[in-house]
């Protein structure tokens, strides 16, 4: 799956939009790394997954986007009113079954 932010129109406004909430989550002293998550498999036993562009269960908007936490086994979810307009993001540890699915390509400024 190539890298997208939904409701982004285009690849540039993606990019703009990604780094921008990762400035964001900067501010709030959440650092991330560069790596570009597609969904993270949380409970492959109840198959529960949460992918960018899905609706999250604990809330009505989609998620835009996912970020690794830097030093620490995290990962932030972001969806429009928690992480990328407004709020924190939902904080999601994965067990030992979980796995993290990253887009296909390696954008730009990784790192």
């Amino acid at each position: 799956m190539r890298f997208f932010v939904p409701f982004a129109q285009s690849r540039e406004a993606a990019e703009l939009l990604w780094t921008a909430t990762r400035s964001r989550l900067l501010d709030l002293g959440l650092p991330t790394t560069g790596r570009r998550i597609h969904a993270l498999s949380i409970r492959p036993d109840v198959k529960r997954r949460v992918e960018v562009g899905l609706e999250m269960p604990e809330d009505p908007g989609p998620v835009m986007m996912i970020f690794e936490a830097v030093g620490i086994d995290l990962f932030f979810v972001c969806t429009p009113s928690r992480g990328v307009l407004a709020g924190r993001p939902f904080p999601i540890r994965l067990d030992d079954e979980g796995e993290v699915i990253d887009f296909d390509e390696e954008a730009g400024g990784r790192g």
